[in-house]
């Protein structure tokens, strides 16, 4: 009659392989597709979930707790340049408020090497640098983050342009 068979393999529950004869053999493939695909999914669905979760500590928990979620997002393998990059950023800052002053800026670098656009870690270098008396350098750093994002609140504050017109007077 045309109608191909087809022995799919069949797993019960103590792992044994069982063939099973089907009549119609595309539909017994399209039904295995299916349930890959649906076992996929739910899996995706958990690991972005995972994902989402340490984003958020990586962005607004405290210090020591920020570390581990921003380190576990950088050695996941799972992230674009740019995600790389805010994660550092992220890190640095939390390596910051914990006085550890040459994590933070290793973690900026490597922020600034990952997304040259990235104002929010260029920013934060220039803090640093100002913190460390590196004039120069936090200018720069200050400028570029400023053309990068005009918008960028922190760098805009009243506070920064104080800094900056700060920094032009003692490198100037």
């Amino acid at each position: 009659t045309g109608v191909q068979t087809c022995a799919l393999p069949i797993y019960n529950k103590g792992g044994l392989y069982i063939p099973m004869r089907r009549r119609n053999c595309s539909e017994g493939i399209r039904r295995i597709l299916l349930g890959s695909a649906l076992v996929t999914g739910v899996v995706l669905m958990l690991v972005l979930s995972k994902r989402d979760a340490r984003w958020e500590v990586c962005s607004t928990a405290a210090p020591e707790t920020r570390i581990r979620a921003c380190t576990a997002i950088i050695e996941s393998g799972y992230e674009p340049a740019d995600g790389l990059s805010r994660a550092f950023s992220n890190r640095g800052a939390a390596f910051r408020r914990q006085g550890d002053l040459a994590h933070a800026l290793d973690d900026y670098d490597q922020a600034v090497h990952l997304s040259s656009t990235n104002s929010r870690a260029l920013h934060n270098r220039a803090v640093l640098y100002g913190e460390q008396q590196r004039y120069d350098l936090a200018l720069a750093d200050l400028d570029r983050a400023i053309a990068l994002d005009p918008e960028y609140a922190n760098a805009r504050s009243e506070e920064h342009t104080s800094e900056l017109q700060s920094l032009r007077h003692l490198v100037c």
